[in-house]
């Protein structure tokens, strides 16, 4: 898989997972949970974060390295509760 297409791949689940979040809290505006790409993966307000206080990283892989990407999920998280999907 070519690096754009995987980037896509991986953008795709990030939407899909900051969909889901103000899916389940309707409260939230649609600006309170973002998709990025570097750090965490979902971007969440101070709202946001009260309702959902997770540091979330997403990873949509045929092969997962799951050590490395839960390294990588503790290291990201900060002070928040690690999450890896």
């Amino acid at each position: 898989m070519k690096s754009r297409s995987a980037k896509n791949k991986g953008k795709r689940l990030q939407n899909s997972v900051r969909d889901l979040i103000l899916e389940k809290f309707n409260q939230l505006e649609e600006d309170d949970v973002r998709s990025i790409t570097m750090g965490d993966d979902i971007l969440l307000s101070p709202a946001a974060r009260k309702l959902f206080p997770f540091s979330v990283e997403c990873k949509n892989q045929e092969k997962l390295n799951i050590w490395s990407s839960l390294e990588q999920t503790e290291t990201n998280a900060g002070k928040h509760t690690p999450l890896l999907i």
